[in-house]
């Protein structure tokens, strides 16, 4: 049953619950897998997910429609309030494959949290606010006008509760096997165009089972261009002059270099502060990831994107001191 878009609650947590709850019913598939993709930090969930001429064991149907496993979720609208023997309490719910989705406004993920185990997913109403605007100005599949004026009305009441205040600096933390190396040589990040990420300063790096101890200032962002395609009059989203010379001097420095194939086609590019500029943050060490399931096995920091406030950064050791 769709759940009523007017909400009759009147404590903070279950309004702001119902509400999301009501929006998200009312957008399309790709849509709502978006919001719930950047919220539970995996890129490959699907909700329902559509398949021709699936293998059976002993046949092969026409076709396949296959539902995930439920996901959970617990809201609290005050920072701070997070209670670790509820969580433990609703995790003892959780079938195989399922997702406790933790939502909260805090800048940073709550003490404890992180060693319930990878099925416990922290996020905040900032993260879901970045992928709502993603939708509302996504280009190649743009919202319906009845989509668009629900998720503006979910942003109204989330930045009316106060619940997308940021209190410090943050940092975007990227999987970094490709990109560590190439920040190292060329000073930018590369991705695939108009990704959408929360505002940030800075970025970190993570790879080889570390924090890399260099964290970039992100100097500006370039949603969409083809490096070699383009001519200098088709940058019309580098509006500014220094962002031109950025991208003639990018151009040049890949084609002299073994990054080529890297920007072959469209991307999206940030250009970073180097090595030595001031405004490249220096840790004192590689922050070295420990974080481990329930089973003892390790699991990656980040797989797609999350953020740490900076401060953070700079005083950890390992990934479970953040």
């Amino acid at each position: 049953m769709t759940t009523n878009l007017f909400s009759t609650y009147r404590q903070g947590e279950n309004r702001v619950t119902h509400t999301f709850l009501a929006v998200l019913q009312r957008l399309s598939l790709p849509n709502m897998d978006r919001i719930l993709q950047a919220l539970l930090e995996d890129s490959a969930f699907s909700l329902v997910t559509f398949e021709n001429q699936p293998s059976g064991l002993e046949s092969t149907p026409d076709a396949k429609i296959a539902t995930r496993s439920s996901v959970w979720i617990e809201t609290k609208t005050a920072r701070g309030a997070v209670s670790l023997d509820q969580i433990k309490r609703h995790k003892k719910s959780l079938d195989a494959g399922d997702y406790l989705l933790v939502l909260t406004p805090d800048d940073e993920e709550p003490d404890g949290l992180r060693k319930l185990g990878e099925r416990i997913v922290w996020s905040n109403f900032a993260t879901m606010a970045d992928s709502i605007d993603a939708i509302l100005k996504s280009e190649e599949a743009p919202p319906t006008e009845t989509e668009a004026f629900l998720l503006r009305e979910l942003l109204s009441l989330l930045q009316h509760d106060g619940l997308l205040d940021v209190e410090q600096t943050q940092v975007l933390v990227v999987p970094a096997r490709v990109a560590w190396p190439m920040y190292q040589d060329l000073n930018v990040y590369r991705c695939q165009p108009n990704r959408s990420f929360r505002e940030c300063e800075y970025i970190a790096f993570y790879t080889d089972r570390r924090i890399q101890p260099r964290v970039a200032r992100i100097k500006s962002t370039i949603e969409s261009i083809d490096l070699f395609r383009a001519t200098d009059t088709d940058y019309s989203n580098a509006t500014e002059q220094h962002q031109i010379e950025d991208i003639k001097r990018l151009r040049g420095a890949v084609e002299s270099s073994d990054w080529k194939t890297e920007f072959d086609g469209e991307f999206k590019v940030m250009f970073l502060s180097r090595v030595g500029d001031p405004d490249t943050v220096e840790l004192k060490v590689p922050i070295k990831n420990d974080l481990r399931n329930e089973s003892g096995r390790r699991y990656a920091f980040v797989q797609n994107q999350r953020y740490v406030p900076l401060e953070a950064l700079m005083s950890a050791r390992t990934t479970s001191d953040l």
